[in-house]
């Protein structure tokens, strides 16, 4: 309440802070971050090194977050047996993977606890699609850097989500494995797969590299300018 300026990184987290905390400051804006110019389609010599770093191939579906409940990873496991491509887990710690392999321990899925931070554009670009079927999120980066990485999100049909990827994924329900399945395989015909390349690469567009914080950057100087 004292703040001169509050930001919030989507409508959803403002709406949600009104709710929580009935209240969500005097000036309050909605930005939605940049995305780092790492994220790109630019091969780099990176790309075959993260593979070999950890033992992939190609053509995976990759899931990036901490593995807790809220991140939902069970609906992934569950489809896992439906489809034929590989699924990595990447950022998971080990108590948190303990969590989910007691819960399905016949899936044979990738698990990554920890990627070097140069290495995860790599990893992205490397990818069939990024999945992220969270039943909770504040803003949601990874589906954003996977588009910015010319690869395809799916994504669940959660408001925050369809807020920030502003409809350049494809959504399924959170709770419905058969969702996921289905959105999976739409991918795997060349015109929907290329035609999400291009809406996500559209999508991101406004928030990659400097021109993502110009928002924020404006922002500050209205404030200096009032306070001059």
């Amino acid at each position: 309440m004292r703040a001169d300026l509050t930001w919030y990184d989507s409508h959803w987290s403002q709406k949600e802070t009104q709710k929580y905390a009935g209240a969500v400051g005097r000036n309050p804006r909605v930005r939605y971050p940049g995305i780092d110019d790492a994220f790109s389609t630019e091969k780099s010599v990176d790309d075959a090194a993260a593979l070999k770093k950890y033992n992939l191939e190609p053509g995976y579906v990759i899931a990036i977050g901490n593995g807790l409940p809220h991140k939902n990873l069970g609906v992934l496991l569950e489809a896992a047996e439906m489809i034929s491509l590989k699924i990595v887990f990447v950022g998971v710690k080990e108590k948190n993977q303990l969590y989910w392999k007691s819960r399905y321990p016949n899936e044979s899925v990738t698990w990554i606890a920890h990627v070097e931070e140069g290495y995860l554009p790599s990893l992205l670009r490397s990818a069939f699609c990024l999945a992220q079927p969270s039943t909770a999120e504040g803003y949601g980066y990874p589906p954003l850097e996977a588009m910015a990485c010319g690869v395809p999100a799916v994504v669940s049909n959660i408001p925050v989500l369809l807020e920030t990827t502003g409809s350049a994924a494809l959504y399924a329900d959170p709770h419905d494995p058969r969702a996921w399945m289905e959105a999976l395989s739409a991918l795997e015909k060349d015109e929907v797969y290329r035609a999400q390349v291009d809406k996500g690469l559209r999508g991101v567009e406004p928030l990659k590299g400097s021109k993502g914080w110009q928002g924020h950057i404006s922002d500050i100087a209205a404030l200096l300018t009032e306070r001059s």
